[in-house]
């Protein structure tokens, strides 16, 4: 046996012996005798391989006291593990925002002040992703369907509906159609960041929309207990129409609801009053308290 595999096996048996060895440089003077290291080059190789075997048999001591945040997976030692500041975990995905009180749950109707607050932050796609939600009423799914040769025909076109297969009637304003033409792909209006052949992703929309969301909730712009997705331009625009016409048939049709579950359409068109219920139950917890 070499005197490097013999140096190996004494540091695989005894780890311990691996600070000994470090601190006195070129010799390890264990019970059975004196090994000299006689060139420099053999000096460093058994050194490097004396970290790894103890870093790799100790990782997980390591690991739990906080001396190795992992750029040692080179070294086969395990996960990356990585702390992140407070100011960078706020930006986060939207699954770490649920601590800060953005609750997955039904989305929420949202004032038009609050709205331009986050369409002013969002990515320049996203928000105009958004800004159709809110002038349609189409889901996102349905925007983000959305093909040029369609929207070059003209600003009314009819679209289908991706979850009912249902037909609809648009009509885009003359600004936002013409936002939709400059920035439209080849094939799709909001063609994918890295294929032109597929459209932009509805994560991709959501994850944007909420981190800006977290953002002004944590300033107090936004009410904590509301929650914000894309179907907030659905309902936004349920609740005006609502207002300009009065009539909930009329508005469960432009949503293409089903006519016997009226209570569907009431979810949308009196959203306003359903959020402006949560807040009050809000302030009227904090005063019992």
């Amino acid at each position: 046996m070499s005197e490097t595999q013999l140096l190996v096996c004494m540091i695989w048996l005894n780890p311990e012996a691996l600070s000994l060895w470090m601190v006195s440089g070129l010799s390890l003077k264990p019970a059975a005798g004196t090994i000299c290291m006689t060139t420099r080059r053999t000096t460093v190789v058994l050194m490097l391989s004396a970290v790894c075997l103890f870093m790799w048999r100790n990782q997980k001591r390591l690991l739990h006291s906080g001396l190795l945040v992992r750029q040692a997976g080179r070294m086969g030692a395990g996960p990356v593990i990585r702390r992140p500041s407070p100011a960078r975990s706020l930006m986060q995905s939207p699954k770490a925002g649920r601590k800060n009180g953005a609750n997955m749950g039904r989305a929420d109707w949202l004032d038009r002040s609050s709205m331009d607050y986050i369409l002013a932050a969002m990515m320049p796609a996203n928000r105009l992703v958004m800004e159709c939600c809110i002038s349609s009423g189409l889901r996102v799914s349905d925007v983000l369907s959305l093909k040029t040769d369609a929207l070059t025909r003209g600003q009314r076109m009819t679209v289908r509906e991706q979850k009912t297969g249902k037909t609809r009637r648009i009509y885009w304003p003359a600004r936002l159609y013409a936002r939709m033409l400059e920035q439209a792909g080849r094939v799709w209006v909001f063609e994918g960041r890295n294929d032109w052949r597929k459209h932009r992703t509805r994560s991709a929309v959501y994850k944007d929309l909420c981190r800006v969301a977290r953002v002004f909730r944590v300033s107090g712009i936004i009410d904590k207990k509301v929650q914000v997705s894309t179907h907030t331009g659905r309902k936004m625009w349920a609740v005006d129409e609502y207002r300009r016409t009065g009539d909930l048939q009329s508005v469960g049709r432009a949503l293409n609801h089903d006519g016997r579950h009226r209570e569907t359409t009431m979810l949308y068109a009196m959203a306003d009053a359903i959020t402006a219920g949560k807040k009050g139950r809000k302030k009227s917890g904090k005063r019992g308290k």
